[in-house]
């Protein structure tokens, strides 16, 4: 399990979070003369694993591939960079989305429009090579690779982004219209099918979810074939392993089954209020535990043991 800081690198832990090791090697220092650096080092903000390539996204200064000597070297090799008006520094372009799925790694990038181009890794070479443009979103299972486009909806690849075929079959919602008939000389109202403007995508398995406009959400059971309006939370958190988290006002849910199953997970105790569990900004789920880190207070990071998970019902 790996955490990410602000300023102090990356932190690794083998014992499900009971103990932690610094890696900090590799990361540039901050010299003084560069204001995008917040601390002495990057500023840590994902991880994505394929096979034994280790990959830390440290924002507009690109990716770091983790090193058998547990140093760290700059992954960048194939992608858009831009110059910084303010202070000439080269920076990359804003990493929206990192994840593996599989044996690969995907990598989706943005100029900060919220439209950017998708990656796939080669990781024979270590270079990262364009699948896609205008993407907005994206997820991946082990065997497919789907993308948003704003404008024209949902789209899913079987070839690592060769091919791409249009997936909108029920992704749609119906809005009443007026418009005026001159023959008539009367106003009418119809119903038009709309394709939703998709603003994030998931996966776990074969199940894909997709939050749109409107705060109206979708969930495909067979890998975007057909779809139908779904209750999924945005504020979700999908692992690895297809198992997902929810926070909800009394505490936190955790799901094995995509969803259809929920069990409460006990977060009380005497070092910790339950009334604080908002503060963690990110978890991260073991055999055994229930890893939180927290931004606020308390600071720190939280383990949480996997026993005595009690059966949740939604109302």
């Amino acid at each position: 399990m790996y955490a990410g800081t602000i300023g102090h690198g990356v932190y690794r832990s083998t014992d499900e979070g009971a103990s932690w090791t610094q890696l900090i090697k590799g990361f540039p220092a901050n010299t003084g003369d560069d204001l995008l650096f917040l601390g002495p080092t990057e500023s840590i903000q994902s991880f994505c694993k394929a096979g034994k390539v280790m990959v830390a996204n440290t924002g507009e200064h690109g990716l770091y591939r983790l090193n058998p000597d547990n140093s760290w070297t700059p992954m960048n090799k194939g992608l858009d960079t831009f110059k910084d008006d303010y202070s000439d520094a080269v920076i990359f372009n804003a990493v929206m989305a990192l994840q593996c799925a599989g044996s690969n790694m995907y990598l989706l990038a943005s100029d900060y429009t919220g439209i950017g181009k998708l990656y796939i890794l080669d990781k024979s070479t270590l270079s990262w090579n364009q699948i896609a443009v205008e993407v907005c979103a994206f997820t991946a299972n082990e065997n497919n690779v789907f993308i948003a486009d704003k404008k024209r909806g949902l789209f899913r690849s079987n070839d690592n982004g060769n091919s791409w075929v249009e997936i909108n079959n029920g992704y749609s919602y119906k809005v009443e219209r007026k418009d005026y008939d001159e023959d008539t000389d009367e106003d009418y109202t119809y119903m038009e099918t709309v394709i939703p403007e998709p603003k994030n995508l998931f996966c776990s398995g074969t199940f894909v979810y997709v939050e749109s406009e409107r705060y109206t959400n979708f969930v495909s059971a067979d890998n975007g074939n057909n779809w139908a309006k779904s209750s999924f939370d945005t504020g979700t958190q999908l692992f690895d392993d297809g198992s997902m988290l929810l926070e909800i006002p009394s505490g936190v849910i955790l799901s094995y089954d995509h969803g259809l199953t929920w069990k409460s997970i006990d977060i009380d105790g005497d070092d910790f209020e339950t009334d604080n569990y908002r503060n963690f900004s990110k978890f991260g789920l073991t055999k055994n535990y229930l890893i939180g880190f927290s931004h606020g207070q308390p600071i720190g990071v939280w383990r949480f043991a996997l026993t005595n998970l009690i059966e949740f019902k939604p109302e």
